[in-house]
């Protein structure tokens, strides 16, 4: 069961995003193809560092990227490496690595980069956890892509085999324009099926086809349902509640809501007297709970609404 928390007004307010998944694995390819560029030492040339046992050294490649490395005693062996910044000039890219990883001189590596961010105009990618260890293959915990004043967190479990070769399952997922956001708990999705999509809202019709819990905040959203039995609570704000097939529970909160429960047997809850229940005809049997003082103590059903 998922519970997901929103302030947009609807869900196409968050299709941009997937913009950014599409983008994401071509800046992660465009990053490494510089990155490897700098593997081999024929091509780079040390211009000049910050001390005689220095902590930055900027390296300028032939082929015009450059390099600063950050870190302890990097002009000899063994040397330690907290951080790696690489600007390519022919992709726009720039790539950054953040950890600590000890180089020996005999081949020997030990450590980990605990963060790799890619910056490609005006997308980024980050990634948090152990990105690559010794044996150049990676797991993390969280994937965040921010592109177009968007921001998409991706928690969960991931692993990596070679370069961009991502798996893994998604456990939350959380998108933000700066103003309004959805986060979504709970979930068991795989990774490359998620950024297959085309919209966040294909996604959502897959991830919430279960029996979920949606909640709004204090603005006016517009809530749906995909399937299943779910409880849709717009809290405050004039809200718009749209169940699906399943049989749901409505519950607008604070302020001024519209209720549309769909097919099953559906439950509204009615705590403002200028809420609206609109339910059509041979959609179950559907309970209206009145959580106002009425006159007389009676309240009258809207059309095609049992009880």
């Amino acid at each position: 069961m998922a519970t997901v928390s929103t302030s947009f007004s609807s869900n196409s307010d968050v299709d941009p995003i997937a913009a950014g998944m599409t983008a994401a694995s071509t800046i992660y390819n465009d990053a490494y193809n510089a990155f490897s560029y700098m593997t081999d030492f024929s091509k780079v040339d040390i211009r000049y560092y910050s001390s005689v046992t220095p902590t930055w050294v900027v390296a300028i490649l032939t082929n015009g990227d450059s390099i600063s490395i950050f870190g302890q005693n990097l002009t000899s062996f063994p040397a330690t490496l907290t951080g790696v910044y690489v600007s390519s000039h022919n992709t726009n890219v720039n790539l950054s690595f953040s950890g600590q990883v000890t180089i020996d001189g005999s081949g020997g590596v030990s450590g980990a980069i605990t963060k790799v961010a890619v910056i490609d105009g005006n997308a980024t990618l980050t990634m948090y956890g152990t990105v690559f260890g010794t044996s150049n293959t990676g797991s993390y915990s969280n994937i965040v892509v921010q592109e177009n004043g968007y921001t998409l967190s991706l928690g969960g479990s991931f692993n990596e085999s070679g370069l961009n070769n991502i798996s893994g399952t998604i456990s939350s997922v959380r998108i933000s324009d700066g103003i309004h956001s959805i986060g979504i708990a709970g979930i068991h999705f795989n990774y490359q099926s998620f950024v297959s999509y085309s919209s966040f809202s294909d996604f959502l019709s897959v991830a919430l086809s279960g029996n979920d819990t949606i909640n709004g905040s204090s603005s006016a959203e517009m809530l749906y349902a995909y399937g299943g039995n779910n409880v849709l609570n717009g809290l405050q704000g004039n809200d718009t509640l749209l169940g699906a097939a399943g049989n749901d529970l409505l519950n607008g909160g604070l302020g001024v809501d519209s209720m549309v429960g769909g097919l099953g047997d559906d439950i509204y809850i009615v705590d403002n007297a200028s809420d609206v229940v609109t339910e059509n005809a041979d959609e179950g049997a559907d309970l209206v709970r009145v959580n106002i003082a009425t006159a007389n103590g009676s309240y009258t059903l809207a059309d095609n609404v049992e009880n």
